[in-house]
């Protein structure tokens, strides 16, 4: 069944999903009727922090077709919500679920960084 809805929909929070991937359609649709917007930035981060590392960004409404279009595989990460939109590349990626390689990490986090809620799925 997932996770309940209160911890999908964190208000002005940043989800963190580990191993979603697989289950990204349902992801996607639990989130969505949790309430998160459909223009939600998410970022899904395959093979972290490893030289195969690619970072492929979109907004929620697509995070199913991004995942299966891209063939995203596991291990992969999967954020959700306002500190994606922070992520470098992400204003920039050409087209939805444009793969960022070796993305880093942005130099200020700010405060929104520490507000990010992770659920394994």
């Amino acid at each position: 069944d997932g996770p309940p809805a209160a911890l999908l929909a964190p208000a002005g929070q940043t989800l963190a999903v580990y191993m979603g991937v697989r289950a990204a359609d349902r992801l996607q649709a639990a989130l969505l009727a949790a309430g998160q917007a459909a223009d939600t930035p998410v970022a899904v981060v395959q093979s972290g922090t490893t030289p195969r590392q690619r970072v492929h960004f979109c907004r929620l409404g697509q995070l199913a077709a991004t995942v299966q279009g891209r063939e995203v595989a596991a291990p992969a990460l999967v954020f959700v919500g306002p500190v994606v939109a922070r992520a470098p590349g992400f204003a920039s990626a050409a087209t939805p679920g444009a793969a960022v390689p070796g993305s880093e990490p942005a130099a200020d986090e700010g405060p929104e960084a520490r507000e990010v809620a992770a659920v394994a799925w």
